[in-house]
């Protein structure tokens, strides 16, 4: 006899729901399952089928920590699964944000130990060498009937299986916990990489031109014959099939945001195609928190596509809810600044699930109902865009700083930052730069790279006033810099578009060479180097912003000049800039001072200097100056601030890097208009 892979030891079963066991054994046989919990005992009957299989009901239960355990017995055959309890079940899908594990996650030690004592169970349907063959995504050709059967439940204090479960989820669940006050599981389906295709059924994509136009490759067989479509949803969706659950975490989109919107125009006919088929094949009325991507850049900036495909989807869904996590950590570098990580890998995710959690339970544990605020209309008036908001009952900033976020484009559409201020449930939105506004987006980070607008309670979701794809904005030339911006040190990877590693410490010291023990810390003031000087080491020392950052380009190759503003505690030697190119070049620039280079410069003592570079002319180690091609600009993927240091616990504070245009019709906004622009 063999029950469904879902009845095993520890398993957790939706409270509120029949359960109704499942399994194969002899051929038309009674079925008995006895259920036992304390001292009580009942009862079901039933009888298999001519191929053994049957389906037997033992009714409904209440969610409660005590163990149930359920002893099945067809024929002479007999089997027994315990410490089964019931609260609610959660089906975690979506693709390696959801994935990654926990050991991966910022202080995932202490977020175990926090743990210790909570009972949250999850079943990870792990990927297996029968469905993927490490040449894509793959899954099972055909719908699987039991492919979970080969993973076990467990729980949230088994420490190796805590560190090796999905981290999201955990933290999800041992939230959920904590609130609601009884058992919580997650069945945990993501898979790296995947795409909407993966999780649809190949029918359900075929019946659907949109579908059918958007993932045509995903319907051709490969070499080896196997398909894409549909091959997660046969394997880990299928044999849940008529298991009830309390709702869905959705954590997919990143495989949709590579290549602008036309790989993201598909997003909203998929999930009005998958929710709904999930909800028929599920139990359960399975509302879903759709989870937004973290704002980096994908090619053209296509994660903003699939986040605003994913508002739309909400307002036509319904029990659909978007979490919104731009205003939250983004952390991809770990404190030590020595491991890195992708940043669509995020790695603190605390804040993003105890969100995802309360979105889900005020809108369908309590009832009460939460929504994140949101702009439902713009008129355009008076030299300004008038913006009404729902589900606020008045708008403010979440840093205490006025709002920002906002940016006004004209008949021309080049967008700049704009002002705004809250008037309840308005906001008034003008510019100096534009005198009669056309178009306005919030927090759309094609067009503004930060914001700070609130309810007091959630953020307000990104919005723009007129679709326009990213190939067609016609940007005005603003500045990138790293650069002291609404009391933050920020950094752009230099980018013209905006968004890039936003609002963190992306610098790590020595990169390239150097000493490496420069402590650096990061404040509105600036990135500050602190160094000690031995005289039997190299004294070279150096900060290392990261500039290559999930596949945004630099920029350096669009700008003629590099500008640096530094202080020095004490007298400490300027070597230049250090670059290294992906194909192992090394080279650096030296300042410019009165029109001539000013190699190995000494930086005076307690006083501001603002340095030039010209980007293209470059020396190598020997010293020897070269033309620094717009294509060698390309390939750099590392640069290093370079100093000679000769005091003991030296200090330099760098306030700026910014690259400039070498041009007349570029001088006014790269000079006066650049601080009016960003001073909101």
């Amino acid at each position: 006899m063999k029950l469904h892979g879902y009845f095993k030891d520890g398993a957790v079963l939706q409270a509120g729901y029949d359960v109704i066991v499942k399994g194969a054994g002899a051929p038309a046989r009674p079925v008995e399952i006895t259920v036992v919990r304390g001292g009580r005992r009942a009862s079901f009957v039933s009888v298999s089928n001519e191929r053994g299989e049957f389906s037997v009901n033992c009714g409904a239960y209440e969610a409660g920590f005590g163990e149930y355990a359920f002893t099945v017995r067809c024929g002479e055959e007999e089997t027994t699964f315990s410490r089964v309890l019931f609260g609610d079940v959660y089906l975690a899908m979506g693709q390696s944000n959801l994935e990654l594990r926990l050991k991966y996650l910022y202080g995932y030690k202490k977020i175990i130990a926090n743990c210790k004592r909570q009972k949250f169970r999850f079943l990870d349907v792990e990927n297996t060498a029968l469905a993927y063959n490490g040449k894509g995504i793959y899954g099972l050709a055909e719908e699987a009937e039991d492919f979970i059967g080969q993973f076990a439940w467990r729980s949230a204090n088994e420490k190796n299986a805590a560190e090796n479960t999905f981290g999201f989820s955990y933290l999800f669940c041992a939230e959920m916990q904590r609130k609601t006050g009884y058992p919580v599981a997650a069945i945990n389906v993501a898979v790296g990489g995947s795409g909407f295709a993966n999780w649809l059924p190949r029918e359900a994509i075929e019946r659907n031109p949109v579908l059918a136009s958007a993932y045509a490759q995903t319907l051709e067989a490969d070499e080896a014959g196997q398909v894409c479509a549909g091959c997660i949803y046969n394997e880990k969706i299928s044999p849940l099939k008529g298991f009830a659950f309390k709702g869905a975490i959705w954590y997919l989109g990143e495989s949709a945001a590579w290549d602008g919107f036309g790989s993201t125009s598909a997003v909203l006919p998929a999930l009005e195609t998958l929710i709904p088929l999930y909800r028929s094949v599920l139990r359960g009325n399975l509302p879903v928190v759709i989870m937004d991507i973290g704002i980096q850049s994908y090619g053209r900036f296509s994660v903003n596509y699939a986040n605003e495909q994913f508002s739309y989807a909400c307002k036509k869904i319904e029990n659909l809810v978007q979490c919104p996590i731009y205003d939250l950590s983004h952390r991809w570098i770990r404190a030590d600044g020595n491991a890195m990580y992708h940043p669509i890998h995020l790695i603190e995710k605390n804040e993003h699930a105890r969100r995802a959690v309360n979105l889900f339970y005020e809108n369908f544990v309590s009832g009460r109902g939460l929504h994140c605020p949101e702009i439902e209309n713009v008129r355009f008036e008076n030299g300004s865009a008038v913006c009404t908001v729902a589900h606020a009952d008045t708008i403010i900033s979440s840093d205490g700083k006025p709002l920002y976020g906002f940016a006004l484009a004209g008949k021309d559409g080049g967008y700049v930052p704009a002002r705004a201020v809250s008037d309840g449930n308005e906001i008034i939105v003008s510019s100096p730069f534009v005198a009669e506004p056309e178009r306005l987006t919030y927090a759309f980070f094609q067009y503004n790279d930060a914001c700070n607008a609130t309810n007091g309670t959630l953020p307000l979701l990104p919005y723009r006033s007129r679709f326009e794809n990213a190939d067609e904005l016609p940007y005005a030339d603003l500045p990138q810099s790293f650069a002291c911006r609404y009391g933050q040190f920020y950094e752009n990877a230099f980018s013209a578009l905006g968004g890039g590693a936003g609002f963190r410490p992306c610098f790590t010291a020595g990169k390239l060479f150097g000493d490496p023990n420069v402590k650096i810390t990061c404040s509105a003031k600036g990135v500050l180097l602190k160094m000690r000087y031995c005289p039997q080491e190299a004294c070279f020392v150096g900060v290392s912003p990261e500039i290559s950052v999930a596949n945004q380009p630099h920029g350096l190759d669009r700008f003629d000049k590099l500008c640096l503003e530094l202080t020095a505690q004490k007298p400490l030697e300027l070597t230049g800039i250090h670059f290294r190119t992906c194909e192992g070049e090394q080279f650096y620039l030296v300042p410019e001072e009165n029109g001539a280079e000013a190699r190995n410069m000494l930086l005076p003592r307690m006083q501001t200097t603002r340095l030039t570079f010209r980007l293209d002319s470059a020396a190598d180690r020997k010293e020897n100056t070269f033309v620094l091609s717009l294509e060698t600009r390309k390939k750099i993927c590392a640069m290093q601030i370079t100093f000679r240091n000769y005091e003991a616990n030296n200090e330099v504070l760098i306030s700026e890097i910014t690259p400039y245009y070498d041009g007349a019709q570029h001088e006014t906004r790269t000079t006066d208009s650049r601080d009016k622009m960003y001073c909101y």
